[in-house]
């Protein structure tokens, strides 16, 4: 009888220890979402973000080389140079980031966000190749948002979309233009003022179900620059890495790994 009742308590104690097992399998990766959730890095877009974090031209000089070495020693699926303003005068024009593009063997795509008196501001989006089709949406006067279809795999597509915001009013038409074309691929990088991120947060916590999207804030290590990187898109994009490095004085590299769910 001891023998039979030992039996029987080995037999329940293994079932319990194969139910826990089961129901807490995270497949190693920390994300708690069962094996389901293990990053399926086949299904997974690359975008660089270069830029440190302020409002002031990402090349207040000539010197290139540094970005462009840093492009071509990264694996990435876009590229996002943060204000790569445009300065012109009555004889000549300036473009930092066309040379950058030049030098790399990328294409490039400025996407304005603002004007003084003699600059352009904007970011400057690379691709390894020409589009066949792109759009720029207008959010203020002179704040645009850019839209393009740009493969990842061989294929899968994301509807990638890039725009920086430094004011609230650029928030709200931001908002309202990514309601409207918040497909399943929609994916959202950009750079925004730090004080206003809470004003991002709500806006589409208003205009969008809770369910629908997914927001992420990248911050640098330090987590005291005037902006901050979001990552925006729909609720099937999961952010899975974020890696900081130093590239030349203050302008660093970040390289975000976003992984589109089956």
């Amino acid at each position: 009888m001891k023998d039979l009742i030992k039996l029987i308590g080995i037999l329940l104690f293994t079932l319990l220890l194969a139910c826990s097992s089961d129901s807490g399998d995270d497949g190693g990766n920390g994300g708690g979402g069962g094996k389901d959730d293990v990053w399926d890095k086949s299904r997974t877009a690359k975008v660089l973000v270069i830029s440190d974090l302020s409002a002031g031209n990402l090349f207040p000089n000539t010197n290139y080389s540094s970005v462009v070495n840093t492009i071509k020693a990264t694996e990435q699926n876009v590229i996002l140079l943060n204000n790569t303003n445009v300065s012109f005068s009555a004889t000549e024009m300036l473009n930092p980031a066309a040379k950058v593009a030049h030098q790399s063997l990328y294409m490039p795509y400025f996407v304005p966000h603002g004007k003084t008196g003699n600059e352009y501001l904007g970011n400057t989006i690379l691709l390894g190749q020409a589009l066949n089709e792109m759009q720029q949406t207008v959010l203020s006067a002179d704040c645009w948002m850019f839209q393009a279809e740009i493969p990842f795999t061989s294929s899968l597509k994301m509807r990638f979309s890039s725009g920086s915001f430094s004011s609230e009013d650029q928030i709200a038409a931001a908002v309202s233009s990514i309601k409207n074309n918040l497909f399943v691929s929609t994916l959202v990088a950009g750079t925004v003022k730090r004080n206003i991120v809470s004003k991002l947060v709500t806006s589409l916590s208003t205009a969008l179900t809770k369910d629908s999207y997914m927001l992420n804030i990248v911050d640098n290590v330090n987590k005291s620059s005037e902006y901050c990187i979001y990552i925006l898109g729909s609720s099937k994009w999961k952010l899975r890495d974020t890696n900081e490095s130093a590239i030349s004085g203050d302008i660093k590299s970040f390289l975000i790994q976003i992984e589109l769910l089956k």
